[in-house]
Parts: structure tokens; C-alpha cells; sequence
């Protein structure tokens, strides 16, 4: 299972020079099977009417209020 840490977004992605897309699913609360089952879902409407991925980053965030933020961003290489 890929993680995308806070610490290093995009993980190996970053390195990458082109990549079809990422998904991150992440909670400021417990990431338990009903909230991950919860933010996929959230991806998945967000991908019904797809946004172009190429090197570009779709995050699903709960926040600590419950509320779901869907965002869509590049992802820039790791420098250095």
C-alpha cells in the first residue's frame, strides 16, 4: 500500500519525470476502513468527470471537522 507522508509528497512519484496521475486519500482523523472506504468514493466522483492527471497529484482530505476536500495539483519534482 502506497502512502503519500506529509514529509515527502508524491513519495517516488516526485522523481518522476512523467506519471500517469496519483491519488491520496488522507484524514486528520482516523484512517479507519469506513474512512478510507468513505474518501475513495469521494475520488471516484471526482473522477467521473476526469481531470487531466498527467503529473498532477488528486488529494482526498478529511479534515478534523468531517468535511471532505477534494483538490487537484501538480506535483513538482523533489529538488535536488
Amino acid at each position: 500500500m502506497s502512502v503519500c507522508p506529509q514529509t515527502a509528497p508524491g513519495g517516488f512519484y516526485a522523481a518522476t519525470e512523467l506519471h500517469a496521475g496519483l491519488v491520496c486519500l488522507s484524514s486528520a482523523r482516523a484512517m479507519d476502513l469506513n474512512t478510507q472506504r468513505i474518501l475513495f468514493e469521494a475520488a471516484l466522483e471526482a473522477l467521473a468527470t476526469p481531470p487531466e492527471l498527467i503529473n498532477q497529484v488528486l488529494e482526498v482530505t478529511e479534515e478534523v471537522s468531517g468535511d471532505i476536500v477534494v483538490t487537484v495539483h501538480e506535483l513538482h519534482a523533489a529538488a535536488g
